[in-house]
C-alpha cells in the first residue's frame, strides 16, 4: 500500500499557501517489514547472522561432502597429531589420529542443539511462569516467587555433574541440555514478572479488561509482545550461556562421553598440546567463540529492530 504527498519547496513571500512543487510516494510497511528492514540495516546483526549461517552450513551440510565422518573415525596412531592439510585432513588430526574438522562438525551441532533446547524449553517455562506471577499478582505472585527462591538455592552445577554421570555417551548430552533448561529459566521469569507488573496498569490493558478480553488473550496478545525486547535479549543470552555451560562441563569431563564430541571436550583434549600443536586447541576454541558471539550479535540486532529506542539510548 502506498500514498503520495506533496511538499512545497518554493519560498513563501506573500503569505499565500504554495502548492506542492515535489511529490513523494510513501509506501506503507507492516510492522514485520519494518523490523526486518531495521535488522538488515544493522551491520553487527548482519555479520552475526552470516557467521551463524556459515557455522550451520559447516555443521549440517559439511558432513555430506566431507570425506571424514564423525560417526566413523577410526584411530590412526601413525598419523596422530598431524598438522592441518596433511593427508587431506583440513584442520589436522587429534592425538588419536582422528580428523579434527569432522569432530568439530559434530561438536558445533551439539552446541547449537544445546542453545535451541535451552532457548525453547527455558524460554517457554520462564515466560509462562513470570507472566502468571506478574499478571495476577497478590497471593499468586507471592507463592510463585517463594517457589522460585527455593529453586535458586539448588546447586545447579553439582546437579548437572551428577546427572551427566548417570547418562552415558550421547544420552548425557541430551540430559545436560534438558537440565540446563530446567535450571535456566529463573531470571527470565523474574524479568517477565517485572515487565508485567508495570504493564498491567497501562490504559490499553484496562481497556482490554473493560471489553471482557480473557486473561490468556491479554497475556499473550498484549503483554508478551510488549515485553518481547526483554524476552529476546534474555533468550539469546541464555542460548550463548548454555553453549558455554555445556562446553565447561565437557571440559571438566562431565559432558559428552564416548564416541560423541563437543567443542568443550575438544578444547580439553587440546589444551595440554596448545604450545606444540595449537590447531588442536585453537580451532575448537575459535568455533566456540564464534557461536557465542554470533548468537549475541543476532540477539542485539533483533532487540534493536523490535525496539529501536534501545539503540538510540545506547548511542
Amino acid at each position: 500500500m502506498s500514498s503520495t504527498i506533496g511538499v512545497p519547496t518554493t519560498p513563501v513571500e506573500d503569505g499565500t499557501s504554495p502548492g506542492p512543487d515535489r511529490e513523494f510516494t510513501i509506501e506503507a510497511r507492516s510492522q514485520r517489514q519494518q523490523i526486518v528492514s531495521r535488522f538488515f540495516h544493522n551491520p553487527s546483526a548482519v555479520i552475526g547472522l552470516v557467521v551463524f549461517a556459515l557455522l550451520v552450513l559447516i555443521a549440517y551440510i559439511g558432513p555430506m561432502f566431507y570425506k571424514y565422518n564423525e560417526s566413523y573415525l577410526p584411530k590412526n596412531y601413525d598419523s596422530a597429531n598431524s598438522g592441518p592439510g596433511v593427508d587431506g585432513h583440513i584442520l589436522g588430526q587429534g592425538n588419536l589420529g582422528r580428523d579434527l574438522l569432522a569432530q568439530m562438525m559434530g561438536g558445533i551441532q551439539r552446541s547449537l542443539y544445546i542453545a535451541i533446547i535451552v532457548m525453547v524449553v527455558a524460554g517457554a517455562i520462564g515466560v509462562i511462569y513470570g507472566a502468571i506471577s506478574g499478571y495476577f499478582g497478590g497471593h499468586t505472585d507471592n507463592i510463585l516467587m517463594r517457589v522460585l527462591d527455593f529453586f535458586l538455592v539448588i546447586p545447579s552445577l553439582i546437579v548437572l555433574m551428577v546427572v551427566s554421570q548417570n547418562f552415558p555417551g550421547l544420552r548425557a548430552f541430551w540430559a545436560i541440555g534438558l537440565f540446563l533448561a530446567l535450571f535456566g529459566w529463573f531470571d527470565l521469569a523474574r524479568l517477565v514478572r517485572g515487565s508485567f507488573l508495570s504493564l498491567r496498569e497501562r490504559e490499553f490493558i484496562e481497556a482490554a479488561h473493560s471489553i471482557g478480553t480473557s486473561s490468556r488473550r491479554i497475556i499473550f496478545k498484549h503483554l508478551v509482545p510488549n515485553a518481547a525486547g526483554t524476552i529476546i535479549v534474555w533468550l539469546t543470552l541464555a542460548g550463548a550461556t548454555a553453549v558455554l555451560g555445556e562446553a565447561t562441563l565437557s571440559y571438566l569431563g562431565y559432558g559428552v562421553q564416548g564416541s560423541g564430541y563437543s567443542l568443550g571436550r575438544l578444547v580439553s583434549d587440546g589444551v595440554e598440546a596448545a604450545d606444540q600443536r595449537p590447531w588442536m586447541f585453537y580451532f575448537p576454541g575459535i568455533a566456540l567463540i564464534l557461536i557465542v558471539l554470533s548468537i549475541n550479535l543476532i540477539g542485539d540486532g533483533i532487540r534493536d529492530a523490535v525496539d529501536p529506542s534501545n539503540s538510540q539510548v545506547r548511542a
